[in-house]
């Protein structure tokens, strides 16, 4: 079968943008006459031919000035948070595999914030339907963002992380549990026995205690691991402190976010010489650490396929049996658990 030319091929060899392309194809205002005879002279000769699935899109979208164009347009919805609240800090990576994605298949993105400091549900869905924006993914939001307003029956949505939401929408988030199974396999592997699994109670709750569970599983199907009790941090019914549980459990390796370090820095206990140490969601920067790595830019660009797969089917609202679609992370080891030797 004979391979279907891209916009993107098209745009490259022609040295401009995919939506200068994607305009001079469908003879849409914005470039120049010459622009546009070169472009559609350059698809001819390379045998492009149009997909038809976008092309049946547009026509979807009507005949009123300027609604085709904006209908390529994903809006990107996240909240504004008030200053004294932390924004998930991997949303520049999930940002970026939006945009790169969103390109890659000829569709522009425009943010939008909900929230105390920016719009409600209401007023954001005035914005998207005087510009004819059908397409939609709600990034990470803090627990008190409201969707009051917005009616997602007109909306082709997508949702990433573990919003209130997604339970009803087509969601991607990252590989919790498998993660943390594959993180305790390695350590086993490693040669560590005793892993002792540290928790916020925030990041409990907005990963439905995926991490949890996949902690549980991993340690309860090993003979050669001791299971110990997971510690929560800032949690109401934690009645010991850090020191107190890792001097009464004694674990060889400790899973955790990085920002539990400092709390056992606090504490006297020193990675590795008297615990090993591994990170969730470990990111390039942290070269000493070993841990498994979210690829929150494949979540982004699985978040636009959501949404673009939905639009190319005219399908809107919130589906009965949402897709729910999750992506691995990879272990990479560090210097702060290294290999240790096992007595036989």
């Amino acid at each position: 079968m004979k391979e279907r030319i891209s916009m993107r091929t098209i745009a490259e060899r022609a040295n401009c943008s995919q939506m200068t392309v994607s305009k001079a194809l469908r003879n849409a205002p914005g470039i120049s006459q010459s622009t546009r005879e070169k472009i559609r002279k350059l698809a001819r000769s390379m045998g492009y031919t149009p997909n038809p699935l976008v092309s049946a899109l547009m026509a979807s979208r009507g005949g009123r000035r300027g609604e085709s164009e904006s209908g390529m347009v994903i809006a990107v919805v996240r909240t504004t948070l008030p200053p004294d609240q932390i924004e998930h800090p991997n949303v520049d990576q999930i940002l970026q595999g939006i945009r790169e994605r969103a390109s890659e298949t000829g569709f522009l993105t425009d943010d939008f914030r909900l929230g105390p400091l920016g719009v409600d549900g209401r007023a954001l869905h005035k914005v998207l339907r005087a510009r004819g924006i059908r397409g939609m993914i709600l990034l990470p939001l803090s627990a008190d963002a409201t969707f009051e307003g917005i009616p997602f029956a007109n909306y082709a949505v997508g949702s990433v992380g573990s919003a209130s939401i997604a339970q009803k929408l087509p969601n991607v988030d990252g590989d919790c549990f498998g993660n943390m199974l594959l993180a305790v396999r390695r350590l086993e592997g490693l040669g560590y026995r005793r892993p002792g699994l540290v928790m916020s109670a925030g990041l409990e709750e907005i990963t439905d205690l995926r991490y949890h569970g996949g902690f549980i599983a991993a340690v309860e199907s090993s003979p050669n691991l001791t299971q110990l009790p997971i510690h929560l941090l800032w949690h109401p019914g934690t009645h010991m402190t850090l020191g107190e549980w890792f001097n009464q459990n004694n674990p060889d390796v400790i899973i955790s976010c990085v920002e539990t370090l400092p709390f056992l820095e606090a504490a006297g206990i020193q990675i590795p010489r008297d615990t090993a140490f591994a990170v969730i969601d470990r990111h390039s920067h942290m070269n000493q650490l070993a841990g498994f790595a979210t690829h929150f830019e494949m979540i982004g660009s699985v978040a636009v396929d959501l949404v673009t797969s939905q639009l190319y089917r005219n399908e809107f609202g919130l589906p009965q049996y949402p897709k729910r679609v999750v992506v691995p992370g990879a272990w990479i080891d560090g210097l702060s658990a290294p290999a240790v030797s096992v007595s036989p």
